[in-house]
């Protein structure tokens, strides 16, 4: 008879714990590594269950620094923060947008949190300083989206809680709001979020937009905002 394998909790990380000024450090005062497995190891180590034993002082501080961005790229380069981005919503790693979209996290904070990723959409991604705009900024309303409906689909249900109708409801408004913009480049992002997140509205609000922009179109494009509209795209 061998021995009983004795069970090792796995290491845990808890990005709650970090004041502000931690926070934005371990985001993004870091070398820039392109391989996602080699980064996934340098900015975690060997933790592989994340957690927020204070989700409303995570979204604080992710209100913050989206609402920051301008400001950052005095004290980081671009490469920094997109990388911090990046590691932020991967689904490797801390993928915060389910502690983001967490029922322990109020209304409030998490309305104020996805207007201040609007912000940073309408006010700096679309004067990004790369000649590339890094895929985070393609990718995060589709993780947001994504995540959103994966908790619903879980749970089983038909119809949506109040409360979930509720965020959807947020998250659609600062999209509407994105897509108001004067910037064809933001205009994009609005369209790719409002597809993932598959607001009742969502349709009629981009059949309006297509509409409006009339037959000077691609036939690609425009192939690519009926799948924005019909919640298809990819």
């Amino acid at each position: 008879m061998t021995d009983r394998q004795e069970f090792t909790e796995p290491p845990q990380f808890d990005l709650s714990i970090l004041t502000y000024d931690e926070f934005l450090r371990f985001l993004f005062d870091r070398k820039i590594v392109d391989d996602c497995i080699e980064r996934d190891q340098y900015f975690f180590g060997g933790a592989v269950l994340f957690n927020a034993d204070n989700p409303r002082q995570l979204v604080e501080n992710l209100t913050t620094m989206f609402g920051s961005v301008k400001l950052l790229l005095s004290r980081f380069s671009a490469p920094q923060i997109s990388q911090g981005l990046q590691e932020l919503f991967d689904p490797m790693g801390p993928a915060v947008e389910r502690i983001l979209l967490s029922s322990n996290v109020p209304r409030a904070n998490r309305q104020e949190c996805f207007r201040s990723i609007g912000r940073m959409y309408t006010e700096v991604v679309v004067e990004w300083p790369e000649e590339t705009i890094p895929s985070i900024f393609e990718m995060l309303w589709h993780a947001i989206g994504m995540e959103f409906w994966f908790e619903i689909s879980r749970r089983l249900t038909s119809s949506l809680s109040s409360e979930d109708s509720q965020k959807l409801d947020d998250m659609f408004e600062v999209l509407r709001e994105m897509l108001l913009s004067p910037h064809g480049l933001c205009q994009h992002f609005a369209l790719h979020g409002l597809g993932h997140v598959r607001h009742p509205d969502g349709r009629r609000v981009i059949q309006e937009y297509m509409d409006r922009l009339g037959p000077d179109v691609s036939p690609s494009r425009r192939l690519w905002m009926e799948q924005c509209r019909d919640g298809t795209v990819m």
